[in-house]
């Protein structure tokens, strides 16, 4: 069986011949980024294989792509693209004429999982299409062909990611000392919130916070095995990131890399100490942005600072956001509030991220423009900072609402329990304090909510930092 990209090597110049046709590497970044924009914006630029210029000015803005999990076209008409993973079965179909004869020639009818998508004779040579997609559900069936073109952000993951992700930050706070505190329930409690767990999620996991009971190499292998394939170096990568903000926000002036769950996960995915740097730098960035210290600029120059250093050391910086940001917000919120400073694009914070739509971004220009209408430029220069915080004030309360459930549940059962035999003392009185250290996580919660709208109001105004 050849590989997928021998496949594309060999198939992909007889679609269209092979003038205007470029692989890997040697694809100019003008035209990818053109051919993206054109007919694939959910592809990210390092994803593209193979790339054909149909036109003639040499813009890409028609021709075809081929990425290790679709195939992505543009003629006369509208775009065609697919996912291989979605690919039911290809076959071809005679064409006929405007008058219902038959031509003599051969289309191809590609049948995905929903409806289908079909290619004319004139559009590409479609016998060679045909072998191209029968070897690609050949490479799928030997686990070649990669599910998603792009980022996942992990709420967006299926449940057993999302739980097992949330289980491996649980681990490493109980193997520090054998106990959950307040501080660390306050941000397992937000990060639930982030990663928009449902009821039933959150009771697995506040089970799994009352007896964490697996080892790490076990959670690890549970949520390696249900990654979407295609995000797993950058969904590795948040996780560390978010192991790392975890340790900092919990054991202030501790070093986070000291963390021997830490050193295991970043050793398990070969994740070294230049991308572990690069982390807490991320990490110290969005706790100065809550912290008020930085006005629109300074949150410029930094986040393209970032994004120098992310380039650097070869790690895709989207994906640092996968799960939200230190300070409180969701991928959605932090992506949106950069998006705004006009960072969308160096931050590859775009449609390719699976799981934020066009309605986030609208939402940030409504939001601006009438901040800008009602307040006059004087507050605009505020205007998208504040934008954060009022996200992170907003998943803050979401949190503290959730907690106040958590709390009810356990009141519940330690009611149901003191109607029970004596048995259950032991019980009742796990369940208390354990309702006690919720109860202190709520006050966390609620000191840090005060904070923000501290900030909002302005009794807390932006400090610029010290050269």
């Amino acid at each position: 069986m050849p590989t997928l990209e021998a496949l594309v090597t060999t198939w992909a110049p007889e679609l269209k011949g092979k003038r205007s046709l470029w692989f890997g590497s040697d694809i100019s970044d003008r035209k990818r980024r053109h051919a993206i924009e054109a007919y694939a914006p959910s592809v990210a630029p390092d994803r593209v294989l193979a790339l054909h210029d149909a036109t003639i000015m040499g813009s890409a803005s028609e021709g075809f792509l081929v990425t290790r999990a679709g195939f992505y076209f543009k003629g006369s008409g509208e775009p065609k693209g697919f996912a291989f993973v979605a690919i039911e079965d290809v076959a071809s179909y005679p064409e006929v004429n405007d008058k219902g004869e038959v031509t003599g020639k051969d289309g191809l009818c590609v049948r995905l999982t929903s409806g289908e998508v079909r290619f004319g004779s004139g559009e590409l040579n479609t016998k060679a299409l045909g072998e191209l997609l029968t070897g690609m559900l050949a490479a799928r069936a030997e686990g070649q062909v990669d599910e998603v073109d792009g980022f996942v952000i992990v709420e967006a993951m299926r449940d057993e990611v999302k739980l097992a992700y949330l289980q491996i930050i649980i681990q490493m706070t109980w193997d520090d000392d054998q106990r959950i505190d307040q501080r660390e329930l306050a941000e397992l409690q937000t990060l639930m919130t982030q990663l928009n767990f449902s009821p039933a999620l959150r009771h697995e996991a506040r089970a799994y916070i009352a007896s964490p009971d697996q080892t790490l190499e076990a959670l690890l292998a549970t949520m390696d095995h249900r990654i979407p394939r295609g995000s797993e170096e950058a969904l590795h990568i948040s996780l560390v990131k978010d192991l790392i903000r975890v340790l900092r926000a919990t054991r202030p002036g501790a070093n986070p890399v000291a963390s021997a769950t830490l050193k295991t996960v970043a050793s398990h995915y070969a994740i070294g100490p230049d991308t572990i740097a690069l982390l807490q730098d991320a990490c110290a960035f969005d706790e100065d942005i809550l912290a008020g210290k930085l006005d629109d600029s300074q949150i410029v120059a930094r986040a393209k600072d970032l994004a120098a250093k992310a380039s650097a050391v070869g790690v895709p910086i989207a994906a640092i956001y996968l799960s939200g940001s230190v300070m409180g917000l969701s991928a959605a919120g932090i992506t949106s509030g950069l998006a705004a400073l006009g960072l969308g694009g160096l931050l590859g914070l775009s449609s390719m991220v699976t799981g934020i739509g066009v309605v986030v971004l609208i939402g940030v220009a409504v939001y601006v423009g009438m901040r800008w209408l009602t307040g006059g430029r004087a507050r605009e220069k505020m205007a998208r900072r504040e934008m954060m915080l009022q996200d992170v004030l907003h998943l803050n309360q979401q949190t503290v609402t959730h907690l106040i459930e958590d709390i009810n549940y356990y009141a519940r059962r330690m009611v149901d329990l003191t109607r029970e035999t004596e048995i259950n003392r032991q019980m009742v009185d796990k369940l208390a304090r354990e309702m006690s250290i919720f109860s202190d996580a709520l006050g966390v919660l609620q000191a840090k909510g005060v904070d923000v709208e501290k900030i909002l109001l302005g009794d807390d105004a932006p400090k610029p930092q010290q050269a």
